[in-house]
C-alpha cells in the first residue's frame, strides 16, 4: 500500500470499529445477562431469537441509512478518502460480523468456552487467510484488505445463523425486545 492507501485503510478501519458498536444496538450485554431470567428451551429461544432477528432486520435499515447518508455527505468531511468502494465495504463489513454476537453471548452465558474459543479462532483464520489470498495473491492492494472483512462476514454469517439455530425460535418478542433494548 502507498501512503495515500494506508491513511484511507485507517479512516475505513475506524469507522469500521465504530460502526461495530453502534450496529448491535448494544445488546451484546443484554444477550448475557438477560439470558439467565429465562428457562431454558421456547421462553429463552424467543429471547434470543428476538434479539438476532432485531439485530439482523434493524441493523440492515441502520447500515442502509448510514450508507446512504454518508454517501451524501462524506465527500464533504474526507474529501481525499472515496466512499465507494472502501467505505462502504467498511460499513457492510461491520453489519455481516455483528451475526455473532448472539452466539458469543449464548455460548458465554452456557460456560462454553470451547466453543467460544473455536469459533473466534475459526473467524480470525478465515479473516487473515481471505486477507492473504486478496492482498497478498490477488496483489487487491487495499480493495483486498477490505474486502476481506466483508468476506469473512459473509462466510460466518451464515455460520453463526446455523449455530445459533438450535438455541432460538424465529419470532420477536416485543416486551423481551424492549427489556433488552432498555437495558442496552
Amino acid at each position: 500500500l502507498d501512503p495515500a492507501e494506508y491513511g484511507i485503510f485507517a479512516v475505513a478501519t475506524a469507522i469500521s470499529t465504530v460502526m461495530g458498536i453502534l450496529v448491535i444496538f448494544g445488546l451484546k450485554g443484554a444477550a448475557f445477562k438477560q439470558s439467565f431470567e429465562f428457562e431454558e428451551g421456547k421462553e429463552k429461544g424467543t429471547f434470543y431469537g428476538s434479539l438476532w432477528l432485531f439485530l439482523v432486520l434493524a441493523g440492515a435499515v441502520f447500515t442502509i441509512l448510514v450508507d446512504q447518508g454518508w454517501a451524501k455527505l462524506f465527500p464533504n468531511v474526507f474529501s481525499n478518502v472515496p466512499f465507494d468502494p472502501y467505505i462502504r465495504l467498511a460499513l457492510w463489513g461491520a453489519y455481516l460480523n455483528g451475526f455473532g454476537v448472539i452466539l458469543y453471548e449464548v455460548y458465554r452465558a452456557q460456560a462454553k468456552a470451547k466453543q467460544y474459543a473455536s469459533f473466534s479462532f475459526a473467524n480470525a483464520l478465515t479473516l487473515v487467510t481471505t486477507a492473504v489470498l486478496l492482498v497478498g495473491y490477488l496483489q487487491l492492494g487495499l480493495l483486498g484488505a477490505l474486502l476481506a472483512p466483508v468476506i469473512t462476514g459473509l462466510i460466518w454469517a451464515v455460520i453463526y445463523t446455523i449455530a445459533l439455530a438450535p438455541h432460538m425460535n424465529l419470532r420477536i418478542d416485543w416486551k423481551k425486545l424492549q427489556q433488552a433494548l432498555s437495558y442496552s
